[in-house]
């Protein structure tokens, strides 16, 4: 069945963990040298990477599912969240994407119905090379451009004010409940559904951008949020029983 609007999952945030990811943004070497942007829309990634974790990592908690570790890796777009699961000789390699809404698309039910799960081609590089085994889609309800245009216009001190203060002045509050979680998807959908597709047809890419994306519609491409506690249950007990980093 396609994902819809009604599918998707509000995950649990409070006030004290946008401060720990402010905290954690302020403390992150991490250089973004792919795209150069305001250094407040930069934080204001960081962040965002940074409460996607927690969020899910609650999320994933309330079902009795832990993460063993957890990565940071190099995006275009800010921070991408790889969790790691390890059992025997193995690992499986979770990756969060987060994303603000399209101005122009207003609106969740929008993002669900044309959007995509945030999956970058490298190169020339194959379906079966995609990096993680399983992806998933985080939207914040808030608007991209008229959240980047804000924050380019805001005259704060990143590195030395405290927590508390960045989030009065980022409107830190406007986190709390706005965080969702619309879709997933495996790689063994993503190369059945692909594998045998042209580029032409199984990529697509912003208009005068030479980057591509795999094709990967939350509404009809990836799986219900709900649908992900159920895989990860029916995998070994031994990846479920690892404890939280």
């Amino acid at each position: 069945m396609p994902v819809t609007y009604q599918d998707i999952v509000a995950l649990p945030l409070t006030q004290q963990d946008v401060l720990q990811a402010i905290q954690r943004a302020q403390e992150c070497n991490f250089l973004n040298n792919l795209r150069q942007r305001h250094p407040t829309i930069e934080f204001d990634c960081k962040i965002r990477g940074f409460i996607g974790e927690i969020a899910l990592q609650k999320w994933f908690a309330s079902h009795h599912i832990h993460f063993q570790q957890t990565h940071y890796l190099a995006d275009t777009t800010g921070i991408d969240v790889d969790f790691l699961y390890a059992y025997a000789d193995k690992s499986l390699n979770l990756e969060l994407k987060t994303s603000l809404i399209p101005d122009e698309w207003r609106n969740l039910p929008n993002c669900v119905e044309k959007g995509d799960i945030k999956l970058i081609r490298r190169g020339r590089q194959l379906i079966e090379a995609l990096r993680g085994d399983i992806h998933v889609q985080i939207y914040y309800r808030q608007r991209r451009k008229a959240k980047d245009h804000w924050l380019a216009q805001q005259k704060v001190d990143i590195h030395r004010w405290k927590p508390a203060t960045l989030y009065e002045f980022l409107l830190g509050r406007a986190y709390l409940d706005n965080i969702f979680l619309v879709g997933w998807v495996d790689k063994s959908t993503l190369t059945h559904n692909l594998g045998t597709l042209p580029i032409q047809q199984s990529t697509w890419q912003f208009k005068g951008s030479s980057r591509r994306f795999w094709k990967c519609n939350i509404a009809r491409n990836a799986l219900k949020p709900i649908e992900l506690i159920t895989y990860l249950q029916n995998l070994p007990a031994a990846i479920i029983k690892t404890t939280a980093a």
